[in-house]
Order: structure tokens, then C-alpha cells, then sequence
């Protein structure tokens, strides 16, 4: 069952189209990643959400409930983190959370019950007395989950709570958000892809005002699989035949799976055989030396089998649908030309290589 849905709504700001007929749904008990390139909409649907916009046309529904601009009945369904929560300084965590009990209409005995529960959620235990100005940023987050939840909502949007925090800080909100979830359903925009992975089951990819993607993660990835390969050239050796170093029977590993000989059609532990040089790859005669991963990078741009092509870092990525199929034809482009390969390196799809061929 759906615990958000959003059926067609569009936004417009004078002559600038924000939304165009936008439509999906968050399931209830999900953790829904929301993410998009800036100025692709998603805080204008998150303002619609919590009705501090209204729509030009098209319906929300919170569990069945219609949002209405301007009126707060289904805000009462709704907790909000931003990415940077302001609080008064003056006021310590418990103090804080009684003020937010108490604009939402529980009792205090509810109110004192809840936020103590909370703080031990979110780990503010034994810094519940302490004046808010004195806490760090982190603090302030895991603070701001405790008052974001004090109503019982149905629904938490997260704004992109992860971006200023450092990596332990990071971490530590990601797994009160996975805790969080046995709790409510979470909508959670960010930029930092990796965070999407790591806790959400659906994400929805928004691209000018539309859903660009949508659906559940591991699906999305597998439909749209498209494995990447990493190559690393010796740049320095010009002019000697292709080589493929081959490490413990296989082709040389990195930080992810390493592919075997056998992956790529290679006998254990020999080299691809010389072959005629590559147009595009070797240099041209009588012409000045180029560098080989240019003229490497042009030559893999132009395979029909080739997806993407990016250099980045000093290593060629190259995105291929099946490296079992694809390695091998790309190993034969390569092979017979002027460089020394160091590195092959198979990396599985991620969520990061899916956004750029969606946004692109």
C-alpha cells in the first residue's frame, strides 16, 4: 500500500516549467531516495508535499489523505528534516522536544514519554540538559530526527541530511534513519548516491520536472545493467606490443573483481597475441608521439558495443552491457597496440553509473 502518492502535478513559476505532470508513489514501511540534479524539482515536490506550495494541477494524498495549500490537517500525517536544522540556542534537547510536543497537541505525559524515547534513539542520552548553541553539527541532526518523529508521523522527509556532516557523523545518521524505518516511511533526497544504496529500497531519479527512473533498487539496477570496465595504460611505454599482466593466474586486480583470463578469453597466464596495430590507438607515422590513453579513448568512443567512455583519474572506464561478452571484443581492440596494459578491472554497476546515463 502506498503511504505517499503523487499523481500528475505540475508547477510552474511564471514562464519556468518546474514539474511536468509528475507521478509516483512511496510505499509504506520503504525508504524512498529521491534524487535528481539541482533545479530538477525535488525541493518544489517536498514544499507540495507539506503544502507550502500548491500545485498548478494534480493531487497528493498522504495515506489516502489529500494535501491541501495552506491547510495543516495532513501536515499532523508529516515529519520534516532539513539539511540544516536551526534550533533556539537557549533551549536544551528536552526542553526543545516539549516545544514540539506541544505545537503538535500531545499531553505532557505523551510528550516526556515520547522524547525520552527518542533521545535514546538518535543517542543524545546524557546530553539532553545541555544548551543547544553548545551542540556540534552531528548533534544537531540526530536532534532534529528526534523532533521530526515526536508526532508519530507517517511519512519523514529528510532533505538531504547527510551533506554537511562528516563521514562518522554520516554514518551514524544513516543507521539511526535505518532504525528509523521500522518507524515510519522515509522520503530521502540527497546528492550523495552512495547513502542512497546504502539504506533505501526505491529510489526515483526526477530529470527536468519528470520521473526519469523509478522503482526498486536492486530491479533498476539489474534491468539497466551495464557492467563497467577499468583500464589502466602504461603511458610511458610507446612503441612495444600489448601486453596484459596476468597476477596469480589472473588478469591484475584492483579495489573491486578483478576479471580472470577465463572472463576474457585469455589462456591462464599468457598476453592477448600481437596483432596488426589499432587505428586510433597507434600513433601516427612520421607524426609526433600522442599520448595512448587519447588515442586509446577516441578509438573506444567509436565501438558499437562501447556505452560510455570516460577518463578520469588516469584510468579509462568503459561501459559495456555484458563484460563477459564485451571484455573479450575490447581486449581485441586493444591488443597490438603501442602501450603496456597494467590493469583490467571488471567493477559491478552502481547507482552513481546508472544516474549519469539517466541525467545524462
Amino acid at each position: 500500500m502506498a503511504c505517499l502518492t503523487i499523481e500528475s502535478v505540475s508547477k510552474r513559476f511564471g514562464d519556468l516549467p518546474v514539474l511536468k505532470d509528475l507521478s509516483f508513489e512511496v510505499d509504506e514501511g520503504s525508504i524512498f531516495g529521491f534524487i535528481g540534479k539541482n533545479g530538477s524539482g525535488k525541493t518544489t515536490t517536498m514544499k507540495i508535499i507539506v503544502g507550502l506550495l500548491k500545485a498548478d494541477q494534480g493531487t497528493v494524498t498522504i495515506e489516502g489523505r489529500r494535501v491541501t495549500f495552506g491547510e495543516t490537517a495532513t501536515n499532523r500525517l508529516v515529519g520534516f528534516l532539513p539539511d540544516v536544522p536551526e534550533f533556539y540556542g537557549f533551549m536544551n534537547a528536552l526542553e526543545y522536544l516539549t516545544f514540539c510536543g506541544r505545537i503538535a497537541g500531545m499531553s505532557q505525559a505523551d510528550i516526556l514519554r515520547k522524547a525520552q524515547e527518542l533521545l535514546t534513539l538518535v543517542g543524545l542520552t546524557g546530553a539532553e540538559t545541555r544548551r543547544l548553541k553548545g551542540y556540534s553539527r552531528g548533534m544537531k541532526q540526530r536532534l532534529g530526527i528526534a523532533q521530526a518523529l515526536i508526532h508519530d508521523p507517517v511519512l519523514l522527509i529528510c532533505d538531504e541530511p547527510t551533506s554537511a556532516l562528516d563521514p562518522v557523523g554520516r554514518a551514524e545518521l544513516l543507521g539511526i534513519l535505518s532504525l528509523v524505518r521500522e518507524r515510519t516511511t522515509i522520503l530521502f533526497s540527497t546528492h550523495i548516491l552512495a547513502d542512497v544504496e546504502r539504506i533505501c529500497d526505491y529510489v526515483g531519479v526526477l530529470d527536468n520536472g519528470a520521473i526519469a527512473l523509478q522503482g526498486k533498487l536492486d530491479t533498476i539496477k539489474r534491468m539497466h545493467r551495464s557492467d563497467s570496465i577499468v583500464i589502466e595504460l602504461d603511458r610511458r611505454a610507446q612503441g612495444a606490443g600489448t601486453r596484459v599482466g596476468c597476477a596469480d593466474g589472473g588478469l591484475a586486480q584492483g579495489a573491486g573483481r578483478g576479471a580472470s583470463c577465463e572472463e576474457v578469453g585469455l589462456p591462464q597466464g599468457t598476453a592477448p597475441p600481437a596483432g596488426r596495430p589499432v587505428q586510433g590507438i597507434a600513433p601516427p607515422a612520421g607524426g609526433p608521439t600522442c599520448d595512448p590513453a587519447l588515442q586509446a579513448v577516441d578509438r573506444l568512443r567509436q565501438l558499437p558495443f562501447v556505452r560510455s567512455v570516460e577518463w578520469r583519474d588516469g584510468l579509462i572506464r568503459v561501459g559495456v552491457r555484458s563484460v563477459e561478452t564485451d571484455g573479450k571484443l575490447l581486449l581485441a581492440e586493444l591488443a597490438g597496440g603501442p602501450f603496456t596494459v597494467l590493469r583490467y578491472q571488471v567493477q559491478e554497476p552502481t547507482l552513481e553509473n546508472l544516474y549519469r546515463e539517466v541525467v545524462a
